[in-house]
């Protein structure tokens, strides 16, 4: 093979290399064209000086191609491998790329820079406060040249709830804010996170009250405090317990508000606030149907209650759209009502004291409505005071308390608390405690169970004439150390006496009369051992329990001046 066919073999070479790269139809007679060139060359040989210095460097140039075009190739075919496989050398095991994967996608020039995706600064529903002295100008729009909102500013310090957000320019985090404690004539409207360079909006701290909490503690956090405390992001917010005074009165429908059904345009029920500002508004959906006293049978009195519900109603609108701006006012304040679920009179708890707010109510002998749950004379009038023992037992709808009747005059029993609708069927009573040390004769205005429910088992001081003898006594109860038959101590009130026990008096001599200041408690720990001993018929056990936690155990002793 002559110099001439390495040459023309060399071409069709490198121009194959080529066709691995970048393959095309063409080739043939590109490869042509070239040979033809480099024949026409040919003819130079006649002039042997000049033909032989025009072949090397023909030569040169043909070598320098083929080296450009193999390295090109390299390039090419590298740059291809990578696009299918990672550089970055695997820990696991590879996999064999299949015969049949499909071919994957030239990257295509991107028409913009991609933005760096960020973090938002702070969440809906979340606290913020403005950390510019002085304040800054409320905005109509999430946009620094929008018009303000008010000559009023968002004041530094100030706690705001964030209602939507972030939105604005791009490269600007914009919120919308709303008051969430306190002062209500701040007028809404959006406010950038950053100046660009400095934070604007910093979170805010609101403390938020834990469940069970007062009325006083709610109408603390409005007017929106109650969505950023108690919101959740599916279904309905939190259920929380709210006990307070409740206020039912006739009212016209809140101006600007498409409410659910359970907002009647009709009625209003509040927490009464007293003298701390406006009523809480609360909402009945659909046990708790609060209606104005005597418009309706079955309405709920105004008293206190213990209510059971949440904020942020999904029903309120706002996950079921965009939300605008003729829309947003209305939302927020739907989603500030409290939504009541479930009802019972508050106060109404074991060792309280209660009274009956419906006549003729029905004691039954176990909570239920069932046949094992028998009916009990006699029916209690309005107004009976009770003392509760065990509860609450949810059963057949109804939420029962055991109770004694307070002055001791009646058997215990059963009782539901409140109808299916939540009228109520008792309710909380106030008991007047007398203040510490005690006179004896306060004793016989709590008797049997004021001491219980006014001092638990805190160690008081009474002060009175006592007797403590020998003496033999026919007990019906028995258990704790205290109850014995051979001894018996009294506080003696002229013609009245009030039993006391002797829990380990030191020095106790028998008999000792006179003046005495006696330390002592109620609800003993060794109560709870307390037997009927005596036969049938028998008290319940609670009962018997009961009494023996309204006894006086006497702990020290000594004489008074």
């Amino acid at each position: 093979m002559n110099q001439q066919q390495l040459r023309d073999r060399a071409i069709r070479e490198a121009f194959q290399a080529r066709a691995e790269i970048a393959p095309s139809s063409d080739l043939a007679e590109v490869i042509s064209a070239t040979i033809r060139r480099t024949s026409q060359e040919r003819s130079l040989h006649w002039m042997p000086d000049v033909a032989a210095r025009h072949g090397q460097r023909l030569l040169w140039a043909a070598v320098i191609s083929l080296l450009s075009l193999g390295l090109l190739g390299v390039l090419l075919i590298g740059g291809r491998r990578d696009d299918r496989q990672s550089v970055v050398p695997s820990l696991g095991p590879t996999s064999t790329p299949s015969a049949f994967a499909s071919p994957t996608e030239s990257a295509q020039p991107s028409e913009s820079p991609l933005e760096t995706p960020h973090e938002a600064a702070f969440s809906v529903d979340a606290f913020v406060e403005v950390a510019v002295p002085g304040g800054i100008p409320i905005r109509t729009q999430p946009d620094p040249g929008a018009p303000p909102a008010s000559a009023k500013l968002f004041p530094a310090g100030v706690p705001f709830l964030v209602a939507d957000g972030p939105t604005g320019p791009a490269g600007t985090d914009w919120y919308y804010l709303i008051p969430a404690v306190g002062s209500t004539d701040i007028p809404a409207g959006w406010a950038p996170a950053t100046d660009g360079a400095n934070p604007v909006l910093v979170p805010a701290s609101v403390h938020c009250p834990t469940s069970p909490l007062t009325s006083a503690q709610l109408i603390a956090i409005r007017p929106y405090g109650p969505i950023g405390c108690f919101s959740q992001n599916d279904t309905f917010g939190p259920e929380i317990i709210v006990s307070g005074p409740v206020s039912c009165t006739a009212a016209a429908a809140t101006p600007g508000v498409d409410a659910p059904s359970w907002s009647r345009p009709d009625r209003r029920c509040a927490f009464v606030a007293g003298s701390s500002g406006e009523p809480y508004p609360v909402f009945g959906d659909p046990i708790f149907d609060i209606v104005p006293a005597g418009t309706v049978a079955g309405a709920v009195v105004d008293g206190t209650y213990e209510l059971t519900g949440h904020f942020d109603d999904e029903r309120c609108g706002f996950r079921n759209g965009t939300v605008t701006d003729e829309t947003r006012p209305g939302i927020l304040l739907c989603r500030s009502w409290f939504i009541v679920t479930g009802v019972r009179p508050a106060g109404v708890s074991v060792d309280s004291v209660v009274r009956t707010v419906s006549d003729n109510l029905r004691v039954r002998s176990a909570p239920g409505v069932g046949v094992s749950s028998a009916k009990l004379e006699p029916l209690l009038r309005k107004g009976t005071k009770l003392f509760v023992i065990e509860g609450h037992v949810a059963a057949d709808g109804y939420d029962w308390y055991h109770v004694l009747a307070f002055d001791g005059g009646l058997p215990g029993g059963w009782v539901a608390g409140a109808d299916h609708d939540g009228t109520p069927w008792l309710a909380g009573e106030t008991q007047a405690c007398p203040t510490l040390p005690l006179a004896a004769s306060a004793l016989l205005s709590m008797n049997p169970y004021g001491g219980l429910a006014c001092f638990g088992s805190k160690e008081i001081e009474v002060i009175g004439d006592i007797r403590c003898e020998l003496a033999t006594v026919d007990r019906p109860i028995t258990g704790p150390d205290w109850i014995r038959t051979n001894r018996q101590c009294r506080f003696e009130l002229g013609g009245e006496t009030i039993e006391f026990f002797d829990g380990g008096i030191q020095g106790l001599g028998l008999p000792t009369t006179g003046a005495a200041r006696v330390t002592g408690h109620f609800d003993d720990s060794q109560a709870t051992s307390c037997v009927y001993s005596r036969a049938a018929p028998k008290p319940d056990p609670a009962s018997v329990v009961a009494n023996c936690r309204a006894m006086f155990v006497a702990t020290d002793l000594m004489a008074a001046p």
